[in-house]
């Protein structure tokens, strides 16, 4: 049981990363371990905060978001 999953992403993670904290979404860059290169942590949330992280996350559009 936890509360949060990690996830690979296909963007350089710094970049979603500051895309999500611009919009005021929270998350944890693990990218500098040798082992989660592109990873992003994400605690779980209210219904509408995992909604609006996901959508944050499905609009990004790699440096142009």
């Amino acid at each position: 049981d936890s509360n949060f999953f990690l996830f690979r992403t296909e963007y350089p993670a710094d970049e979603l990363f500051y895309h999500l904290l611009y919009n005021g979404i929270l998350v944890r860059n693990l990218s500098s371990h040798p082992k989660l290169n592109n990873c992003l942590r994400v605690t779980i949330g209210s219904k509408s905060e995992n909604d609006r992280f996901l959508s944050e996350v499905k609009n990004y559009e790699g440096g142009n978001g």
